[in-house]
Parts: structure tokens; C-alpha cells; sequence
């Protein structure tokens, strides 16, 4: 995932290799625990549809300038 700290002070994380998800939060851990809550949620909309998830490689994924970059796990 991709975290960038807003002008506002506010922190926005990209999950990178799942397209369409991603968070906010006042804080980093608020915004990795809002991403993480959504990766679940998304995953399991995906495994309920029986639909393949899109992963997508996150070594060619856009990192916008200035983010720090973390790997996280999700229990689903």
C-alpha cells in the first residue's frame, strides 16, 4: 500500500495491488485500519459474487510522489 500524508494533515492509503480500494484516516493507523477493513469487505463481496479478484501486480502499480510504501496482512 501507498500512504501519503495530506496538505490538510489527514493520511491517504492506496492499496496498490487491488483496484478501487483505499482509505482515509486522521491518522495512519486509522487510515491502514480503514484500508484494512475495506480490503476485507472487498474481498469478500468478490468470494460471495464468485467473482475472480483482479489483483494486479503492485510492482507496476502508479506510487504517487512522496508516499511511503508498507505491506500489511488481512485476515478474511
Amino acid at each position: 500500500m501507498a500512504i501519503v500524508r495530506e496538505d490538510d494533515g489527514r493520511v491517504s492509503v492506496i492499496v496498490l495491488n487491488l483496484p478501487g480500494v483505499g482509505s482515509c484516516g486522521d491518522t495512519e493507523d486509522e487510515a491502514i485500519a480503514n484500508a484494512r477493513e475495506a480490503i476485507r469487505a472487498t474481498l469478500e463481496t468478490y468470494i460471495e459474487d464468485k467473482e475472480e479478484i483482479p489483483w494486479v501486480d503492485s510492482n507496476s502499480a502508479s506510487v504517487p510522489d512522496g508516499a511511503k510504501l508498507k505491506w500489511i496482512l488481512v485476515n478474511v
